[in-house]
């Protein structure tokens, strides 16, 4: 491992700070067509959009916790997974047509999501009430707008993401500290022949994650103060942040090369917070990598 001090050969230059103090800023995601970048504070419900040629920010309000989100063809809709389920959201009206939702005494709520390279949209759970072996999971949205569970008992479910070719996909359980790698289809969506990807150590979770056009996953570390870049080997380079608890990661830009970073204030002390006081914000680096970006979701009645 390596970290950014003992590289001469990478860039990783903070260029832009947007200080919106997020309880626990999730879900970054790019925007090629407006050149925005969107992503949620789920404890605040509130989902944020920051234009970044013009530096404009605007933010709404959300009927219950975002965790997770993919843009679709509609600007003002949003296939959304909420803490209690996945619906349609009307950003401007407000309304949410559902699609799933849990039972009423569920102690799980939606937690990560990405879109594939087919448009179907992933997000997975965690366990609130802070049983890490209880029965969390890992949804599948087809573009039929069907939803299917297809793994189960998964402690903090996160970081997920494909290689280039979408030969493979990679699911980190932050509960354990570890990343995943499955053989995917990307024909029908199947996962298949699970094996361990990557190991950290305890005091750094991996988090969301991206995949770099190089098939490096880059994965922000909770408790780890960085960002790490994996190679499909395994081998691992850390950028470190100003922050102990970023979140998630986007690439995007003009030139593909901006790494977009949200963070965190969640449960941290008054202490910890005037130690980092950025904690909670958007982070923007332009690197010497390029990356991969999450597809709109392709559900067909998105469109009617």
């Amino acid at each position: 491992m390596v970290t950014l001090k003992e590289s001469s050969k990478t860039m990783f230059e903070l260029i832009d700070t947007i200080d919106v103090e997020n309880t626990l800023g999730e879900g970054v995601t790019w925007d090629t067509e407006t050149q925005t970048v969107w992503w949620t504070d789920i404890e605040q419900k509130k989902l944020f959009a920051y234009q970044v040629t013009e530096r404009d920010l605007v933010s709404f309000d959300t009927p219950h916790r975002l965790c997770a989100f993919a843009l679709t063809k509609k600007s003002d809709v949003l296939l959304a997974a909420f803490d209690c389920g996945i619906a349609l959201h009307n950003l401007i009206t407000g309304e949410c047509d559902w699609l799933f939702k849990f039972p009423g005494d569920a102690t799980v709520r939606f937690n990560d999501g990405r879109t594939d390279a087919k448009g179907r949209f992933w997000v997975g759970t965690l366990n609130e009430d802070g049983d890490k072996t209880a029965s969390s999971g890992l949804y599948r949205v087809d573009t039929n707008m069907q939803v299917t569970k297809v793994e189960a008992d998964v402690g903090i479910c996160n970081g997920l993401a494909w290689n280039t070719d979408a030969t493979r996909f990679y699911m980190a359980d932050s509960s354990k500290q570890i990343i995943y790698q499955y053989v995917f289809d990307n024909d029908n969506g199947a996962i298949s022949d699970k094996t361990p990807f990557k190991q950290m150590e305890a005091t750094a979770a991996p988090d969301g994650a991206i995949m770099g056009n190089d098939d490096h996953l880059y994965s922000a570390l909770w408790g780890g103060n960085c960002v790490a870049r994996i190679a499909p080997s395994g081998e691992e380079q850390r950028f470190d942040v100003p922050v102990e608890q970023p979140t998630c990661v986007a690439f995007g830009g003009e030139d593909n090369d901006l790494l977009f970073v949200t963070s965190a204030r969640y449960a941290l002390s008054d202490e910890s917070i005037a130690d980092a006081p950025q904690s909670g914000s958007l982070f923007i680096y332009r690197t010497g990598f390029k990356g991969t970006q999450s597809q709109r979701f392709a559900g067909e009645t998105v469109y009617d």
